[in-house]
């Protein structure tokens, strides 16, 4: 998930991870998804790689590890990739990060051939967090159910392979030359009717980033002292309000 993310929020949150800030309700949703892959895991049948890790070796200076939720091999020489989400209905609907997950999987399939494996076909199983049967009832296109899946195209190894590395290069360098690091474009941003949804919400290293979201409020990005010390601050009412990320 780094080399698909923007460079400057990879490097960014690898200089500053001592010092970054979460809201633990925000770590709530994250929470359920590690529930749902614990089910997942439960899937019984031969052949089945569950949780399975691979490293590669060294890609400009540079090792990358990934894990795929399950790499089914099928009993043969072919292999099938398939990757979990919790996440909204919306995300089904709007088909808004599709790409990403496009290019995730992909990273995945070319750390599987690898490891030796001949990709067959990869999918997407989609846990939706807030699905409502009254929606289902009147919107076109809303999930029946709280889940689907939709297989993903699957890139010739030659494509995959390059964009691996060509994506591991531009981070060894961004890393190297911490300086001059590549601005986010719009889509980085995840532009939205004039709003960078990622940068107001999704991003842990907005507030030290120096571009910081072309229309995100500048109180998105306020980031005290006290803040980075503090690893709970409590409200009034003595409930935790933020943790500090370990």
């Amino acid at each position: 998930t780094e080399l698909i993310a923007p460079v400057q929020q990879t490097v960014l949150s690898r200089r500053h991870w001592d010092h970054i800030v979460e809201d633990a309700s925000d770590r709530l949703w994250a929470l359920m998804g590690t529930a749902a892959h614990m089910v997942a895991e439960l899937w019984d049948k031969p052949g089945v790689l569950k949780e399975h890790n691979i490293v590669t070796e060294e890609i400009a200076g540079l090792r990358v590890t990934g894990t795929i939720d399950a790499l089914d091999t099928n009993d043969d020489a072919e292999a099938d990739i398939y990757d979990y989400k919790m996440t909204s209905c919306w995300t089904i609907i709007k088909q808004n990060r599709m790409e990403d997950y496009e290019r995730q999987v992909n990273l995945y399939a070319a750390l599987a051939r690898r490891e030796g494996h001949l990709v067959r076909k990869a999918m997407i199983l989609y846990f939706l967090r807030d699905h409502s049967a009254a929606q289902a009832w009147k919107t076109d296109g809303y999930p029946d159910i709280p889940a689907a899946w939709d297989y993903v195209n699957i890139w010739d190894a030659a494509i995959a392979e390059d964009y691996l590395q060509d994506r591991v290069r531009v981070v060894a360098d961004a890393l190297q030359h911490p300086g001059d690091l590549p601005l986010c474009s719009r889509n980085d941003r995840w532009n939205r009717a004039g709003a960078d949804v990622r940068c107001r919400k999704y991003c842990n290293a907005r507030p030290f980033c120096k571009q910081k979201g072309i229309t995100a409020p500048e109180s998105a990005f306020v980031a005290t002292a006290a803040a980075c010390e503090t690893t709970t601050q409590r409200s009034t009412n003595g409930k935790s309000s933020s943790v500090r990320s370990s």
